[in-house]
Formats: structure tokens, C-alpha cells, sequence
């Protein structure tokens, strides 16, 4: 058990540690899935088809 000076300081270091380690933790897993969202977006792909007036002809393209 700690030692607290008459104002509780040792015990609001210990929650304000605890609370940064959380908030720590927090911002980790929000990078990671933010970094996986981007990784999904990528290999996401667009079927795009153009017809030519007077022509008979489609092209194709994946994007």
C-alpha cells in the first residue's frame, strides 16, 4: 500500500498513471484499426463500362 500525504497525492498519481495508460491503450487500437480500415479501402475495386455513340463497342475497365 502507498503512503499519502495529507491531500491524497500519492493516490491521484496513481489514477491520473492509470489514466493515461489507458488512454494510451485507447489511441493504440484506434490507430490499428484506423491503419485496417485503410488497408480494406484499398483493394476495393470499380467495374466501370463505357458505350461510344455511333459505335457498337463497350469498353471495359476495373478500377
Amino acid at each position: 500500500m502507498t503512503s499519502t500525504n495529507a491531500d491524497g497525492s500519492a493516490e491521484d498519481e496513481e489514477t491520473e498513471a492509470l489514466n493515461q495508460r489507458k488512454a494510451k491503450r485507447k489511441m493504440t487500437l484506434d490507430s490499428k484499426k484506423l491503419e485496417k480500415d485503410d488497408s480494406k479501402s484499398k483493394k476495393k475495386r470499380v467495374l466501370v463500362e463505357v458505350e461510344h455513340d455511333g459505335a457498337d463497342e463497350r469498353q471495359t475497365a476495373v478500377l
